[in-house]
């Protein structure tokens, strides 16, 4: 059976049994989930965490390793995206270098948490385009690159595939705090620039209580791909097939 998953939220369910954890734990030979981790490990090579949660992930949702980095992948981005926009809006930017964060993935909700050791950064500034930059060069290229490009090379996840789920964090929160989110977001992710600009659409739909918001991924997260799948609502798959339904695609 397919499971669709409400497009109002960023997550869907679409992992297995949560492993036991150790509270008291701070690494586990057998098991990376449910104990801290170094951020800085994942994108080095010479560190196993990163294909043992990619494995772990597979096993979990019985998927292929390039299915399973994709899930893994969004949930991550997702946390760290929302760290930076928390810290921004809050005026306290934590430092999100790979070396400053702490991360611990689960199997069940919430699926990853980030932290960092380092004290909160005060030079981002409290423009629109003092966070594009900041984003861009600090936390996209200077933490979510490199691991993504480990995935790649580990899995073969398609690049352009795992951006849009970094593009798609981005623009969730914004949809909110923007005037105007069906231009506004988008060109707000153009001013960040590549890699994630011209991921996901703004749109207006009708609902029952009336027009309503909606981000819409150019990209899938592959979740559709997992034992048990799940069609998100935001998915360009949904939307393709909502399309149809209506007649304005065949």
């Amino acid at each position: 059976m397919t499971q669709v998953c409400d497009s109002s939220v960023g997550e869907s369910d679409w992992l297995g049994p949560r492993v036991p954890s150790d509270e008291d734990s701070h690494g586990s030979e057998a098991s990376p989930f449910d104990v801290w981790l170094r951020a800085s490990d994942l994108a080095d090579p010479s560190r196993p965490e990163l294909t043992r949660l990619v494995r772990g992930v597979e096993l979990a949702s019985a998927c292929a390793p390039a299915v399973a980095a994709a899930l893994l992948w969004k949930r991550y981005a997702w946390s760290v995206v929302q760290a930076s926009l928390d810290g921004w809006l809050t005026d306290e930017v934590p430092d999100l270098t790979l070396e400053a964060v702490s991360v611990r993935f689960s199997l069940a909700r919430p699926y990853a948490v980030v932290r960092s050791a380092a004290p909160a950064q005060t030079s981002v500034g409290i423009s629109r385009a003092d966070l594009s930059r900041w984003l861009a060069n600090d936390v996209i290229a200077g933490h979510l690159q490199p691991v993504l490009e480990r995935l790649h090379t580990t899995t073969r996840a398609g690049r352009r595939l795992l951006w849009g789920s970094a593009a798609h964090a981005v623009a969730y929160p914004l949809v909110d705090l923007f005037a105007d989110p069906v231009r506004e977001v988008p060109d707000f992710l153009e001013q960040v620039g590549p890699p994630i600009a011209g991921l996901v659409d703004v749109v207006t739909s009708p609902s029952d209580t009336g027009p309503r918001i909606e981000i819409v991924r150019r990209t899938c997260c592959l979740a559709f791909r997992s034992g048990t799948p799940v069609v998100c609502g935001y998915c360009p798959i949904s939307q393709a097939d909502r399309a149809v339904e209506a007649g304005t695609l065949r």
